[in-house]
């Protein structure tokens, strides 16, 4: 027998490189930059005084909303006040503001204007008058509020995602807050005289005040947070708008226009036709970082590439050099202008996404990473990310050694075919991450219906992902009991959203014990089943005969006499009526009571479902698809109301004198 030590080894695949991140979470290792600002992002420097300031007298927290007298809702209509009393629609068609048709109203000055639902906010400086849209029919008018020593003047307004309506009160020195309807909830005083509120995505009001740097912060609630001191800051936490102003309100909307191009406009919507002055310079020409050093731990390791992830608008680069040793250099050698650094090819096409260089520089241990970004005064380079692979893994490998034996010939080989070894890693991973593919909890939304075809269930397209994943992730086990009344219970109790919390079927007739939830700090409970049932949702209407036996028959309300008007059967000569009587053709009458209630049933669901079209037509594939061929059901949308014989059954959808535990919302 031959020793396992003298056998040749066995050819393994292809294993792929190691790699290490730079980037917001793992940090960027900074040892020089010049021009750049660091934060998760790397982006060249403002200018110093060129940067837009939070309290621009146009109320645009410095480009992040619109001007204060104007609104843009989601449908990206724009809506402008201007000084001389006209409210303005931006019409895209012809590219212009064109004012609504019989209304004027002098205010004086240029009110400040929100929008939520159909209905505009004016805030006239005495009163906010609200209007509805499109044609501004009077709505309400929000006269001052109660208690307040001055009396009040709005002169800022917006809508916070909570349907909230914030007004600034520079006379009373805060912001009010009122409901949609207009009633007021709060008043946060001592912010001094505010002048324009403006609400983020998460909620936030942030009010601009007179001879104040930055904006006071406010969270949802009202409560004081932080004072913001420049838009950078907060940029992340506004939508982006549809159309870019300037620090003067002028407004940029050509990019609204159907037509090619279209004139910029002022704050009273007039365009400007004479040309505007060039913008200042808002960004540095050119920055520097130098990132590292970074430990391969490899004696002598040959780095293979770096995968910069970022946008690059046009006319913008980023160049990139390295620089490989074997031992860690102090970083001030590292920062002399005459240190032999290997530079690469920049990238200067506009790239939005990933995009790659192969690293060029001598073997070595560690590595420093230079990048080198270049704007064209008014745009930037974004890097998110650098991905650094290591040690080259080429498939030279897999070659004669002759075509290595040449150390110039090898680079050369090497660096050429790390082009298909970039594709053919890519390929590998995806087979290495196939299995993914095939776990309903973990394949992407669009290979969902594929892979229900596996096992022929057809998933309803309009239900949320979260529950198709469901019905995917159980269909293994509702497959086998398919057509029984258990099943479709089952997953009519998931549809609507009922969390299984007592004993409830599993698969067919089986069940499951659950614990009850206890306090942290009481010890474990013991096992026990929790108080609140699911409820029924199906009634099979065999359940409701209600015939007499012989002998043990008493007539009343839970008896019914045995009689021809059961199923309504026309007979000739027996008084049958046209539009009265109905024509059957089976010829069984003496079982026509049985027949009548086999194979029926009737499912009961939140009313809320009818609310929604998408819902109902979702409940009424899932009942067509699960319900036996041979029956017929009917649909009962249960209100919330109580009447005996006419929608509520008790036992079935009503509960007498009972307190549940638990708070379930159907």
């Amino acid at each position: 027998m031959i020793p396992a030590a003298l056998l040749p080894s066995i050819p393994r695949p292809p294993h792929d490189p190691t790699f290490t991140l730079l980037g917001g979470s793992p940090g960027w290792r900074v040892l020089d930059a010049q021009g750049i600002t660091i934060t998760d992002k790397l982006a060249l420097a403002l200018l110093p005084g060129a940067a837009r300031d939070l309290t621009e007298p146009s109320g645009s927290l410095g480009g992040l909303v619109p001007p204060a007298n104007v609104a843009v809702n989601s449908a990206c209509e724009i809506w402008l006040a201007s000084a001389d009393g006209y409210i303005k629609r931006f019409d895209p068609c012809a590219c212009s503001f064109d004012p609504v048709p019989y209304y004027h109203r002098p205010y004086g000055q240029r009110p400040a204007l929100a929008l939520c639902k159909d209905l505009l906010f004016i805030a006239t400086g005495s009163l906010v008058d609200v209007r509805t849209l499109p044609a501004l029919h009077p709505h309400a008018e929000w006269l001052s509020p109660k208690g307040l020593t001055n009396p009040w003047q709005p002169s800022g307004i917006t809508v916070d995602v909570r349907h909230r309506v914030w007004v600034a009160d520079p006379a009373n020195g805060g912001a009010h807050r009122f409901s949609i309807s207009g009633r007021h909830h709060k008043f946060v005083a001592g912010l001094g005289v505010a002048r324009h509120v403006a609400s983020d995505c998460e909620g936030r009001i942030y009010v601009i005040r007179d001879g104040q740097p930055g904006a006071a912060v406010l969270d949802p609630d009202g409560n004081l947070l932080p004072d913001a001191t420049s838009p950078a800051a907060i940029g992340k936490n506004f939508a982006p708008l549809p159309f870019p102003n300037d620090a003067a309100g002028r407004l940029n909307a050509s990019g609204m226009c159907l037509s090619a191009g279209g004139p910029p406009f002022d704050l009273d919507g007039n365009p400007i036709l004479k040309p505007l002055p060039p913008l200042p310079a808002q960004l540095y020409t050119a920055g520097t970082l130098i990132s590292g050093p970074l430990d391969s731990r490899i004696y002598q390791c040959q780095w293979h590439r770096i995968i910069l992830t970022g946008k690059i608008p046009r006319g913008c680069r980023v160049g990139i050099s390295t620089y490989t040793s074997e031992a860690v250099l102090p970083d001030a050698q590292i920062t002399l202008p005459d240190l032999p650094w290997r530079t690469h090819p920049a990238s200067d096409t506009q790239a939005d996404g990933d995009w790659d260089c192969l690293i060029q520089s001598p073997p070595g241990r560690y590595l420093w990473l230079k990048l080198d970004l270049g704007g064209d005064g008014f745009f930037s380079p974004q890097i998110d990310g650098a991905r650094i692979e290591f040690p080259r893994i080429s498939l030279r490998r897999y070659l004669p050694g002759v075509f290595g034996e040449d150390p110039v010939s090898a680079d050369f080989l090497d660096r050429f075919l790390a082009i298909f070894d970039t594709t053919l890693r890519s390929v590998e991973t995806t087979l290495d991450e196939q299995a993914r593919y095939f776990d309903p909890r973990a394949t992407p939304a669009g290979f969902l219906p594929w892979l229900a075809s596996w096992i022929g269930v057809r998933l309803d397209g309009q239900l949320p992902e979260g529950k198709r994943r469901r019905i995917l992730a159980n269909a293994g086990e509702t497959l086998r009991c398919r057509g029984t009344r258990d099943n479709l219970r089952r997953q009519m109790l998931d549809f609507i959203g009922w969390k299984f919390i007592g004993q409830e079927p599993n698969g067919c007739g089986e069940t499951c014990v659950c614990k009850c939830p206890g306090r942290p700090t009481c010890p474990p409970a013991p096992e026990r089943l929790c108080c609140m049932p699911a409820p029924e949702l199906i009634l099979e209407h065999f359940q409701i005969r209600r015939w007499l036996f012989s002998d043990n028959g008493r007539l009343g309300d839970c008896s019914v006499l045995w009689g021809r008007r059961i199923v309504n059967r026309s007979q000739l000569n027996e008084g049958a009526q046209i539009g009265g009587t109905q024509l059957v053709t089976s010829n069984d009458p003496l079982r026509d009571p049985f027949h009548y209630t086999a194979h029926r049933f009737t499912v009961f669901v939140p009313g809320r479902l009818e609310d929604s079209d998408a819902l109902r037509r979702s409940l009424l594939n899932l009942l067509r698809s699960e319900s036996p061929a041979h029956t017929k059901y009917e649909v009962e949308f249960v209100r919330p109301k109580f009447r005996i014989g006419v929608q509520s059954s008790i036992g079935l959808n009503s509960v007498i004198a009972r307190k549940p535990n638990v708070q379930i919302r159907l």
